[in-house]
């Protein structure tokens, strides 16, 4: 038999190695921008993600309902996909030229953006549909895609100057060449499958609630930089990205456990799962947060230089809103396998207005600080809530997902340990 390791273990080594990756993929481009033209690129991110949350429609959350129940769904959902992006790339064009000829002041960034925007979108749905099938592959590849990041910016920082120009023509590229990797490694034939819209409608219906649910989670995240850029020069911006992003990759931990915990889920798991995987994801990130506290500015000013120092103060700030996220990433990937919707965009909704609301009030007093106290506290407002639903559903008791056990060092070596076995 061939030897396989455990899900959670290849998923956590797959992250783990990811988060060293993309630490090196961030320095780069940090320091190849500078931090004027990061802050360009952070806000043309921010605004496309968004759209992309808002125009995907959560299509691909029918998949862990529906692929046991409809016969060939997985190929049905991939070939209204197909129809999506053929739609979205018409749409593009049309309003591109149209632009071009009623509008006084041609703004390259509108059809950029949503070049972007029509790629993202099958990203997600592609990676998602990876991610329930077999979350090691598509963690796996995801770490592929960042490898080949950090050659394309490596290349860029040597032999190219740096200009908005550049950045343009290298966000387009990534995420087409994004798009044509996974759909070779996950063999889904993306570009040649026959385009459908037979499904289409009752997808779109199906994927609205989701939809709402992400779009006030992807608020959550990326509201703070666009409404940085009516306040603060773009150079702060750029600061202010680095140090979120550097607590962002905290969150590779539980995103790991995450990823295939709703794998487990949809094919029968039970809640004890969610309550160990939540213990584990807090020991292991409140280590990483204590050992960035200590070497964290030396570390900062060392590879990404003296102009991103204020980046580690953002960076320890927004790292007390981790451990909230933390609840919020595991009982959402139950929510989701239970079919409690509803109960996340209740949620989110909440933790989206007064993550809005504290913006509005503290970054035009306190900046980009202002900015990252109140995705903290949105942040811990909204795990908490999360954490006292699942408290509530599963009958466990609130330490059971925080507190680590006896019983939790046996799943850790479980969990680390090659079996002559398939993955369950």
């Amino acid at each position: 038999m061939r030897i396989k390791g455990n899900q959670y273990f290849v998923s956590l080594i797959l992250k783990i190695t990811s988060l060293f990756v993309s630490f090196g993929y961030i320095i780069l481009i940090s320091r190849y921008l500078g931090p004027q033209l990061k802050g360009s690129y952070s806000v043309i991110m921010n605004y496309a993600l968004l759209a992309a949350t808002i125009f995907g429609m959560g299509m691909y959350q029918a998949y862990p309902v529906f692929k046991d129940k409809v016969s060939g769904f997985k190929t049905i959902l991939i070939s209204n996909f197909k129809y999506y992006y053929c739609l979205g790339l018409l749409t593009t064009l049309l309003v591109t030229v149209l632009y071009y000829l009623i509008s006084d002041k041609f703004n390259v960034l509108v059809p950029i953006i949503m070049i972007l925007v029509v790629h993202l979108i099958i990203i997600k749905q592609l990676n998602y549909v990876q991610m329930i099938e077999n979350p090691s592959t598509r963690n796996l590849t995801v770490l592929g895609i960042q490898l080949l990041d950090v050659i394309l910016v490596l290349i860029l920082y040597i032999f190219v100057t740096a200009s908005f120009s550049v950045l343009i023509v290298f966000l387009v590229l990534k995420n087409i060449l994004y798009l044509i990797v996974i759909s070779k490694v996950y063999n889904v034939n993306f570009f040649s499958v026959k385009p459908s819209k037979s499904k289409l409608s009752e997808l779109l219906i199906f994927g609205f609630v989701p939809m709402i649910s992400l779009l006030l989670m992807t608020m959550n995240y990326r509201i703070d930089v666009l409404m940085l850029e009516y306040y603060v020069p773009l150079s702060s911006i750029g600061v202010y990205s680095v140090g979120v992003s550097l607590a962002e990759k905290v969150w590779l931990i539980p995103d790991a456990f995450k990823d295939v915990l709703l794998s487990r889920l949809v094919k029968g798991k039970k809640k004890e799962e969610v309550a160990i995987v939540s213990r584990v994801s807090v020991l292991i990130t409140l280590i990483i947060i204590i050992i960035f506290s200590l070497i964290g500015e030396q570390l900062v000013n060392l590879v990404f230089g003296l102009e991103y120092n204020e980046s580690y103060e953002i960076t320890l700030i927004m790292f007390v809103g981790v451990i909230g996220m933390i609840f919020y990433k595991v009982v959402y990937s139950y929510n989701i396998a239970n079919n409690f919707r509803k109960e996340n965009m209740i949620i989110l909704l909440i933790s989206a207005i007064i993550n809005v609301v504290l913006n509005i009030l503290m970054i035009p007093a306190f900046g980009i600080q202002g900015a990252a106290y109140s995705s903290v506290l949105s942040y811990m407002i909204c795990g908490l809530a999360f954490l006292m639903f699942i408290r509530r559903k599963s009958g466990l008791y609130v330490k059971d997902f925080i507190f680590v056990n006896k019983n939790d060092v046996a799943f850790i070596m479980e969990k680390i340990k090659f079996r002559r076995s398939e993955n369950e």
